[in-house]
Order: structure tokens, then C-alpha cells, then sequence
């Protein structure tokens, strides 16, 4: 069961939400571009059939752990999304690629 409150999911829900979501993307057409200018933002870009435009994704390691921001409205409200989910996924494959070319 979902309980929303306040127009937000509790974390558990909203991190279930945005885990199928992830899972759906690359089937769905989303796009993923890390900036050349700063490796640590990625830019989402969504398909045509869903409107397309694109979100910004920031992934950035700070004292204390990973800080994660997304410009969709599911982050701002719940503060995780599948963009996020999905760009990580990319930047660990990413760097997991880097580290086997260089062993």
C-alpha cells in the first residue's frame, strides 16, 4: 500500500516509484548525456511521446555521502526520482568501464 502525504509519498513508496520507473527507461527512448563541463551533471533527455524537453541531474560526492538533485517535479516532492535511479546506474557502469581500460 501507497500512503501519500501532503501531495508526497513516504520515502519508501517514492523510492519504490522511482526504482520502476528506472527500470523502464531505456525501453521507453530517455536519453543520458554527461556534460563535458562538469562530469558530475547529466542531462535526461525524455522522448518525443512523452512530451520531450529534458532534466538536469546532479550526482555529487560530499562528506557524508552522495548528494542527488533532479529539476522534475517527482524530485522536488519526494526528493528522489527515476532520473536519478537511472543516471546513477550510468555513472557507476561508467566508471566501473574506466577502471577496467586502465587495469
Amino acid at each position: 500500500m501507497i500512503t501519500i502525504r501532503n501531495n508526497r509519498y513516504s520515502k519508501v513508496a517514492a523510492e519504490r516509484i522511482a526504482l520502476i520507473g528506472a527500470s523502464r527507461m531505456p525501453g521507453e527512448g530517455y536519453k543520458l548525456e554527461r556534460s563535458r563541463m562538469n562530469k558530475s551533471v547529466w542531462k535526461v533527455t525524455r522522448p518525443e511521446s512523452k512530451g520531450g524537453g529534458f532534466y538536469r541531474v546532479q550526482l555529487a560526492n560530499e562528506r557524508g555521502g552522495m548528494k542527488e538533485n533532479c529539476t522534475c517535479p517527482f524530485f522536488r516532492e519526494n526528493g528522489t526520482c527515476k532520473h536519478v535511479l537511472q543516471v546513477r546506474a550510468e555513472a557507476e557502469a561508467v566508471e566501473f568501464c574506466a577502471a577496467l581500460a586502465t587495469a
